[in-house]
């Protein structure tokens, strides 16, 4: 039955690529080149399908695509993207709309969008594991594509050897050598044409490849045809939409981030966790600052500075990453890192529990190290770490091509003051725990020992607050009883 859409594009490519498909099926199809054009149409089209561009530079789209759900509310709408827009994603995420059909725009790709609109998907990306998984079917196999010429040629010169034999008394032996020559000829012709064909797209996909591997992901490989090469090609643009995907979330968490983390953050937003506009969230963050190391790096050379820093952090990054922790940034000797966010939100007695013992094992890391340091004859790098739990605010700053996520509030205040007081109360470095921390950690407060230090000031605050040190848990020594 056919059905009636209405493609609102800016970018006649894409207008006339979607008006061709869903001409093909049938369907009653209505072009609107910007919201204008869109508004006067609509009442005319009364859609079935909505196919609007999410890069629309028009304002106003969000209130369009309301109002197209208000007057027509049995209407599916599928969002296109040529490019990744993370903010007008969130965005349209937060309207409820789910389906997005990423370039190319193909008849494959065609019948599987409109059913995942039909069943309302919400996870309708033509992006990702999932549509890598989904090739395109060969009609027309490279085998068969080779063979089937190279047969035809050989029955034609067969044909004519027959016919040229049974008429050998009228023929001499010059037609036999002529049908050999043109059969050769014709099978070398079909040969360069066919491995010009082959290798013309092969040559795209490897000059796309060498773009790739210099950090440009915003290359495409144009796959024609129905044989393997033409799949290959389909592949090899799925892949490169998926290490583009990939590569702006790990950008937004920072390059500090595990590489695993872009993919988590971005099931986390599709899932409806996260938000990259702003969110208030409860989580654990964890600030270290290295002790008096303005004071030695002073008489050392720089890059000797910066080779310390990179061992230092590549020793404490994997002990973060393995238990949950993702670093939101470096700030010369001095790292915060968040607890409880990503793969997924946790609770905060989660958050709390990974936060500690990220702590505790990153302070036996830096023994390590420091043991190291000194066999070498350098100063040791004493830590000190502040952990407080509580609401922040997490979500993406920055403009529109540059995102960061990051996270701001009060807690993330506390946790900088407790590790400085760790200066005042702490001799040689160590984890200073808030009291909501120790709140949170509930009845798993017995798998550390949180020493109480008494009530503390810390800097910006008037009232005096409760603080612990942190340290492994202790194990009590069997009682041994004398009869």
């Amino acid at each position: 039955m056919a059905q009636r859409i209405l493609i609102v594009q800016p970018e006649p490519d894409s207008a006339h690529a979607l008006t061709r498909l869903f001409v093909r099926r049938g369907d009653e199809v209505h072009v609107a080149w910007d919201l204008g054009q869109a508004e006067v149409l609509l009442p005319q089209a009364r859609p079935d399908y909505l196919v609007f561009d999410l890069h629309l530079p028009d304002p106003g789209w969000a209130g369009f695509i309301k109002n197209v759900r208000r007057l027509y509310p049995t209407a599916r709408i599928i969002l296109t993207t040529r490019s990744m827009d993370l903010k007008r994603e969130m965005a349209a995420r937060e309207l409820g709309l789910a389906v997005f059909w990423r370039y190319p725009f193909t008849w494959r790709w065609l019948e599987k969008i409109l059913a995942q609109a039909e069943r309302g998907s919400t996870a309708a990306d033509t992006t990702g594991a999932a549509a890598a998984r989904s090739f395109r079917r060969v009609r027309f196999p490279l085998a068969l594509k080779i063979t089937l010429p190279y047969v035809l040629i050989t029955l034609t010169v067969l044909s004519g050897s027959v016919w040229i034999t049974s008429q050998a008394r009228a023929t001499g032996p010059l037609q036999m050598i002529l049908l050999g020559l043109g059969g050769s000829l014709l099978a070398a012709v079909v040969g360069l044409l066919q491995s010009r064909a082959i290798t013309k797209t092969l040559h795209r996909v490897i000059e796309a490849s060498s773009q790739v591997a210099e950090g440009k992901f915003d290359v495409k490989v144009e796959a024609r045809g129905n044989d393997e090469v033409a799949e290959l090609s389909q592949s090899f643009n799925h892949m490169i939409a998926g290490l583009q995907e990939s590569a702006i979330y790990r950008d937004i968490l920072g390059r500090s981030a595990a590489p695993q983390a872009g993919e988590q953050m971005r099931q986390a937003i599709n899932n409806g966790e996260v938000r990259l506009e702003g969110q208030q969230m409860i989580a654990t963050v964890l600030v270290s600052d290295i002790r008096g190391f303005s004071v030695l790096s002073e008489p050392v050379e720089p890059a000797l500075v910066f080779r310390w820093l990179n061992e230092y952090y590549g020793r404490l990054m994997p002990v973060i990453a393995r238990r949950g922790g993702v670093v939101s940034k470096f700030d010369g000797d001095a790292m915060t890192a968040y607890f409880g966010i990503f793969p997924r939100p946790t609770s905060p007695q989660e958050s709390a529990q990974a936060a500690c013992q990220a702590a505790i094992e990153m302070i036996q890391v830096i023994e390590k190290l420091n043991e190291e340091r000194a066999a070498r004859g350098e100063p040791p790098l004493v830590t000190g770490m502040g952990i407080n739990t509580g609401m922040v605010i997490s979500g993406g700053l920055g403009s529109a091509d540059r995102l960061h996520y990051t996270l701001v509030g009060e807690a993330v205040n506390t946790a900088q003051r407790l590790e400085s007081l760790t200066r005042q109360l702490l001799r040689t470095g160590g984890v200073m725990v808030g009291h909501a921390t120790l709140s949170a950690l509930a009845e798993r407060q017995s798998e550390f020992t949180l020493e109480p230090l008494g009530l503390q000031v810390l800097k910006g605050r008037a009232e005096r607050v409760p603080v612990y040190q942190l340290l492994p848990r202790r194990e009590m020594p069997p009682l041994k009883v004398m009869l």
